[in-house]
């Protein structure tokens, strides 16, 4: 589920757009679906996915854009090159200064694993909020840091 509002930016130039309406809940939502070849679980197993959104084949008539979307390949989807860096929002809890803690978020944490080159800034401490800039660590089951922001 996505909004149903999305933004391009295009050479410098940012172009507001909409999902076709053909995919729109009514509550302001884009609902985009693909059915995999075969039946795929999704459990504590670890079964790999991956999604491919085509922005290459994605079309706009009259204002309204059509989404492509498809299977997408699993080949090196363990190597963190290929992710990008996202962001996580939390409170830190469980320090270990200089290596790891947990990000608390809601009522979910995830690891955090800090490397020599990760950059710290503020100061680190238990119950402090912070900004995660990471990319999800296969190996380890954990987010690898590039950047820890303490607010």
């Amino acid at each position: 589920m996505l909004d149903q509002n999305f933004t391009v930016v295009l050479n410098g130039q940012t172009l507001n757009k909409q999902f076709s309406a053909a995919v729109l809940d009514g509550q302001g939502h884009a609902i985009l679906t693909y059915s995999f070849p075969s039946p795929i679980t999704v459990d504590s197993t670890g079964a790999t996915i991956a999604i491919d959104f085509d922005l290459a084949a994605w079309t706009e008539t009259n204002g309204q854009t059509t989404a492509t979307i498809g299977n997408g390949s699993t080949v090196n989807v363990t190597d963190p090159t290929r992710q990008v860096t996202s962001r996580s929002v939390g409170f830190i809890l469980n320090l270990v200064t200089g290596q790891s803690f947990d990000l608390k978020h809601g009522n979910h944490n995830l690891h955090v694993v800090m490397g020599p080159a990760t950059q710290v800034n503020g100061t680190l401490k238990n119950n402090a909020h912070a900004f995660v800039y990471a990319v999800w660590s296969f190996s380890q089951n954990c987010l690898f840091a590039s950047k820890v922001q303490v607010k």
